[in-house]
């Protein structure tokens, strides 16, 4: 078993390879662009950059049980977009300098997760065998996620275009109201649970892992599917209650379809392997 410290380090040199890629390697694209442009894509990499900081540290804290460092890290995050996105948005009216706002606000919410400990000099050391195995289990589960991301926005894209604007409204709201919850709930069960299985196989206790896998998966589908059903069965009220009267007639017709897109679409996403092999 690798010490903490050294995987982290690890997890540390793989992101910044990673910013250094983002920033860096498309940097040609900037060659004819017009400012607007150029300025569109550093924030866009801004975004991602302070994002993907924002849930390294956060898994770490998740990985460690610091559950009350985790809330901290989600309300400051929150708090300081507000502080900083808000006002930019009312002052500019400009979509650029409020996402330069959040992109702010974000990176400080990753910083309340950061523990300083002088990992300066040890960066500078590789784990050729552990980066080949974060990588070797990463890529897949990235594809798989880079896939699940498509599919959402390849949905809206085929409303828009095979409908209408008016259309893709309806399921916009339907799906930020329906799936976008459920999919909160899920991740915040995987947030407190699959630790758990973490743990277990970094003891080489593989039956251990497997059966908190299991109560995982129990844990998922107890608390999912009665609010799926629920969702679905009071669809009407939902939308009477939660969107516009232009919008409640589809978001109501659209509620239980979106309630079991979201349902199996949490189970896909947070649901992780069954057999998953101790570590040495």
């Amino acid at each position: 078993m690798r010490k903490t410290a050294g995987t982290l380090i690890t997890f540390l040199q793989i992101f910044i390879a990673g910013v250094l890629a983002v920033s860096v390697l498309p940097v040609t694209l900037f060659l004819g662009l017009a400012t607007r442009e150029v300025a569109s894509y550093a924030i866009g990499v801004a975004l991602i950059i302070a994002y993907s900081a924002f849930e390294l540290s956060a898994r770490v804290r998740m990985a460690n049980f610091e559950a009350g460092r985790y809330l901290v890290m989600n309300l400051g995050r929150s708090a300081l977009i507000m502080l900083f996105a808000l006002p930019i948005a009312a002052l500019t009216r400009d979509g650029l300098w409020t996402a330069a706002g959040t992109a702010l606000g974000m990176a400080g919410g990753a910083m309340l997760g950061l523990n300083p400990a002088g990992f300066g000099p040890a960066l500078t050391r590789l784990d050729r065998p552990l980066i080949g195995e974060i990588f070797a289990y990463g890529i897949p589960i990235g594809a798989s996620m880079v896939l699940g991301s498509l599919i959402n926005s390849g949905t809206r894209a085929l409303v828009g275009g095979l409908g209408s604007a008016e259309e893709l409204g309806y399921y916009t709201a339907g799906f930020v109201l329906i799936q976008a919850t459920l999919a909160m709930v899920a991740s915040g069960l995987e947030a407190a649970a699959f630790p758990l299985a973490v743990a277990a196989i970094e003891r080489g206790d593989a039956a251990e892992a497997r059966d908190q896998l299991v109560r995982n998966a129990s844990l998922l589908l107890a608390v999912l599917m009665p609010a799926a059903i629920g969702m679905a069965l009071t669809a009407p009220g939902i939308a009477h209650s939660l969107v516009g009267a232009r919008f409640e007639p589809m978001v109501a017709r659209l509620t239980p379809w979106m309630a079991m897109g979201g349902l199996l679409g949490s189970f896909r996403a947070q649901l992780p392997r069954s057999r998953v092999p101790a570590r040495p």
